[in-house]
């Protein structure tokens, strides 16, 4: 067997179909191999668009949280403002309601000064010596009340007696009168003044009477001492 006839026995090839686009129009063909040869480029205006879109995207954000922030700031300066108003408001009415206080009290001060003030002397001095008692008791003033009047001066003849009512009456309004008494067979005369209710009274003007001079003595009795006769 010679080569020809290896040859003849070898089967034949596959048949290979025309190259790509080898049926286009030689003009197209080319235009499209440009094409893939030149590298694909972006629009610069797409660019630009796309940027601008993000930068608006993140202004708003930071815009939205930035209002957001502002809003809560605003609150937070409101609740404060009113919280200071509230507690001015506070001490205000504090301050009022304590000038009250101290007006009323100033009032009622006046009030009881004047109204101690209208009081009589002798009264007086007992609501003094209740507020500072002195520290004997003995000498202490008190305003029980009773029937009490006031021995201005004992004599052993009556002439002297009437003689102390006559000087005496010009110069005090209280009642004078000479009362004889009798002790143990011996009468002496007595001056009496004035007939009071309370203790303190006839105290106080007794010592009036001392002061002034009026008359040479003044001891408080009671009215039951005063009769013709002195117990025993």
């Amino acid at each position: 067997m010679n080569e020809n006839d290896d040859r003849q026995s070898e089967p034949p090839p596959p048949s290979q179909g025309p190259a790509p686009g080898a049926w286009l129009p030689p003009r197209l063909r080319q235009r499209l191999e440009d094409a893939e040869a030149e590298p694909i480029k972006t629009s610069a205006t797409g660019t630009i668009l796309g940027w601008a879109v993000l930068l608006a995207i993140i202004g708003a954000v930071v815009g939205g949280i930035m209002l957001i922030h502002h809003g809560e700031v605003v609150k937070a300066k409101a609740a404060a403002a009113r919280a200071e108003q509230e507690r001015l408001a506070a001490v205000a009415d504090s301050i009022a309601g304590v000038r009250r206080a101290d007006s009323l009290r100033a009032v009622a001060v006046a009030d009881s000064i004047k109204a101690f003030e209208a009081l009589p002397r002798w009264k007086q001095e007992v609501i003094l010596a209740k507020l500072h008692p002195p520290s004997d008791s003995t000498t202490a003033v008190t305003d029980a009340e009773g029937h009490y009047t006031l021995d201005v001066g004992s004599f052993l003849f009556e002439d002297p007696a009437k003689a102390l009512v006559e000087s005496a009456k010009t110069k005090t309004k209280l009642t004078l009168r000479v009362v004889p008494i009798e002790d143990e067979g011996n009468t002496t005369y007595h001056v009496y003044a004035g007939n009071f209710t309370h203790k303190a009274e006839a105290s106080f003007t007794a010592n009036q009477l001392l002061q002034k001079g009026i008359v040479p003595q003044a001891d408080v009795i009671t009215l039951a001492d005063t009769t013709g006769t002195k117990k025993k």
